[in-house]
């Protein structure tokens, strides 16, 4: 059997892949030449390739050079190779040019003389001229241009082997099949996952899931094509082509794999069932309709082995790149990884590359890929089970502790006393932002929060002057150094802030601008928080029992109706009490804090145009609306004196007028949920008619603020 010399084309960043497929099909001493790879082989070895290969673009087979400084030199060079010899008797042929240079500007100009060659040559050795076929010729061939030499070639694919042929629609932007292939055996897929399990919650057409299932039953996709540019060549052997196919299909199959694919765009779910029909492969992917980001995980893991789960998220978001809603989408899915896929890995292609560091989970690895013309970033990650994640926690508490000094020892040790004692409250209650530590030592005058047990938000109390400010510095870099031990985190994820009290418009005005959103998660909600530009994150995590107990009143009501939420904030109570049935109506003198509620909104996929969002101060709002509402949150500040707001207000003095307006446009039987962090305050409530008041201080300060960090009052309208 005669060798020949191979030419072979791949995606970017996947030749170790493309090399290990040659020496599988028996290609001998490989060379790499820029973005391509040569080796010698027999036709068996051209055969395997095209059958096999999940990774190559195309297969040359080289029958000569030429030169292309010149028309006429590349002309003579095509014709003076015998293709008398090449060409099967009656086949067609079509050319195509890949490159150009200098000279040969246009490839259909260049295609038509290198096909004049040819046509000639053969014409005068034979009599007679191959008919043109341009799009399923018998004989495909191609004109490589490079420089000022051209490479003259058979090509075996015919058309490029990453298009298998099951493809009957795809979305925008579709993944390559090979670049899906890759994706997935750069994540060791079926190799280093025995249970055979395999997910895609963003399937779109369904190209991940095939690839991923064609991989695990070593079914060879060259299978699913009927065409090849190889058989009008005379060298073509098809008793052996036909032996090659008919062992590939008696390979395939029979191997224990479970694929699930999913999408929440029923037209994209509609195309994945024709693509996975069409590959013959319906058995074997279990598909559905279905958000990704709906609670839960519907594949569990029995034994104690990862699945693998692989997304490429839609292309319409990472189009958003560079106005925050691509990273936000991006730290929502690595939040959701974590919550419903702890003990599996996963593998995200992010484009642009850096889209990987927003979904906050530190990657095993990075592979770089392209898809097209798109730079992406493959990321790998572990996700780690909660069996073996406190396990790992528990064994890095020692770490580093001999390093700590006696001061910042005493303060570790408390952390460490506050954490074990929480820990059955917080996993009872399903809590993973707490308060951890709130001036428990008088050296030590901060509050230090902790979000999703990986961001570590620390407010220091300004401390008195008769403190020495360098020793205060000391103390608040020792809660940063102890937090980094104690948790074995980096210090990127601790945030310092100094609270002291603000005065005029002061307390409004951003303390940074590094516009950094993480997401976080409470009550089955998810809510942004911002850590570094205001003085508060975008969530009071001592209201997460209010905010229940407001969702809880939608209960109580034959049609849960509507919400006032007065100083909304982030509106983090409105979230709750949306998605508990009731309409809501939030009202705040600040712009940024309702664009951040309605952020919000859309986080938990709540539509903001069934909801009013409504910017102007509270006391001029009340004293114009004229809607009566079944449930009230009154939240006000201690003081504020803002630009916007027509009065200064002062929670002591202005509460009764405050209260009295909002009970006006409380329903008869309706409750007002009234909270104040002013803690030397003292509520007069008898001025107030019709209205039963139950102080609810006690049951609504959760466990870990084991200071009563605010009063509360439940007020129904009798």
């Amino acid at each position: 059997m005669p060798d020949y010399r191979y030419i072979l084309t791949f995606p970017p960043d996947t030749d170790d892949l493309a090399e290990k497929e040659i020496t599988a099909a028996g290609g001998r001493d490989i060379t790499r030449e820029g973005h391509k790879l040569l080796c010698t082989g027999t036709i068996e070895t051209g055969y395997r390739l095209c059958l096999h290969s999940h990774i190559l673009n195309r297969v040359y087979v080289q029958t000569g050079r030429a030169d292309a400084g010149s028309r006429d030199s590349l002309y003579e060079g095509v014709k003076a190779i015998p293709w008398e010899t090449i060409i099967r008797e009656g086949a067609t042929i079509g050319i195509h040019t890949r490159g150009l240079n200098s000279v040969f500007r246009h490839t259909l100009f260049t295609s038509q003389l290198a096909k004049d060659a040819v046509v000639d040559r053969v014409r005068e050795a034979k009599g007679t001229r191959p008919d043109v076929d341009a799009d399923s010729p018998g004989l495909a061939l191609s004109l490589l241009v490079e420089g000022s030499a051209a490479r003259i070639c058979i090509d075996m694919s015919g058309r490029p082997l990453f298009k298998r042929g099951y493809r009957t629609g795809a979305g925008e932007a579709p993944l390559k099949e090979n670049v899906a292939a890759a994706m997935l055996l750069r994540a060791k897929w079926p190799d280093k996952f025995p249970l055979g399990i395999l997910a895609d919650p963003m399937c779109g057409s369904g190209t991940l899931a095939i690839e991923g299932a064609l991989l695990a039953l070593g079914m060879a996709p060259g299978l699913l094509r009927e065409y090849y540019g190889f058989f009008g060549w005379k060298d073509h052997d098809p008793e052996l082509w036909s032996a090659l196919k008919q062992e590939a299909a008696a390979s395939a199959g029979g191997k224990h794999v479970k694929v699930f694919a999913w999408d929440n765009d029923p037209k994209m779910i509609a195309t994945a069932r024709r693509n996975i029909d069409a590959a013959g492969l319906t058995a074997h992917i279990t598909l559905g309709k279905r958000d990704f980001f709906s609670p839960g995980n519907p594949v569990r893991l029995k034994q104690d082995e990862p699945g693998l789960l692989v997304m490429n998220p839609p292309y319409g978001i990472r189009l958003q790149g560079g106005d925050g809603k691509a990273e936000d989408f991006y730290r929502l899915i690595g939040t959701t990884l974590k919550e419903q896929y702890p003990g599996w890995k996963a593998a995200i292609l992010a484009s642009p590359p850096e889209l990987g560091k927003a979904l906050n989970i530190p990657p095993e690895r990075t592979n770089r890929l392209k898809n097209g013309a798109l730079d992406c970033a493959l990321v790998h990650l572990e996700l780690f089970s909660h069996t073996k994640r406190t396990a790992m926690e528990e064994k890095r508490t020692s770490l580093g502790v001999e390093d700590l000094d006696e001061g910042q020892r005493m303060l570790y040790n408390r952390l460490k006393k506050t954490r074990k004692a929480l820990k059955a409250y917080l996993s009872r209650e399903e809590v993973r932002s707490y308060r951890l530590y709130d001036k428990d030592i008088p050296e030590y005058g901060v509050a230090i929060d902790v979000y999703e047990d990986n961001w570590f938000h620390v407010q220091e109390y300004a401390p008195p002057k008769t403190v020495d400010p360098h020793k205060a510095q000391k103390r608040l870099k020792d809660v940063s150094v102890v937090l980094t031990v104690l948790f074995d985190i980096k210090a990127s994820q601790v945030f310092v802030k100094t609270r002291s009290r603000m005065k005029g418009a002061t307390q409004y005005t951003p303390k940074g601008s590094a516009g950094e959103k993480y997401i976080m998660n409470e009550g089955g909600w998810r809510f942004y928080v911002n850590f570094t530009d205001y003085l508060d994150t975008g969530i009071f995590l001592d209201h997460r029992i209010v905010r229940k107990q407001i969702a809880a009143s939608a209960g109580s009501m034959k049609n849960p109706g509507s919400f006032l939420n007065l100083f909304c904030y982030t509106g983090t109570a409105s979230v709750y009490a949306a998605k508990a049935g009731f309409h809501t109506t939030s009202v705040d003198s600040s712009a940024t804090y309702l664009s951040w509620a309605r952020d919000n909104f859309r986080l938990n996929a709540i539509k903001t145009e069934d909801h009013l969002f409504i910017q102007e101060g509270c006391f001029e709002w009340l004293t114009k609306d004229r809607e009566y509402y079944d449930c009230i949150l009154l939240d006000p500040p201690t003081f504020s004196n803002t630009k916007d707001a027509r009065r200064n207000f002062d929670i002591q003095h202005d509460h009764i007028e405050l209260l009295d307006l909002s009970i006006k446009r409380l329903k008869m039987g309706g409750r007002l949920f009234f909270s104040t962090n002013f803690r030397q305050f003292k509520p007069d409530f008898s001025a107030l008619v019709g209205i039963s008041v139950t102080e609810t201080t006690a049951e609504t300060v959760p466990e870990d603020f084991r200071r009563a960090i605010h009063r509360s009052f439940s007020l129904i309208k009798t």
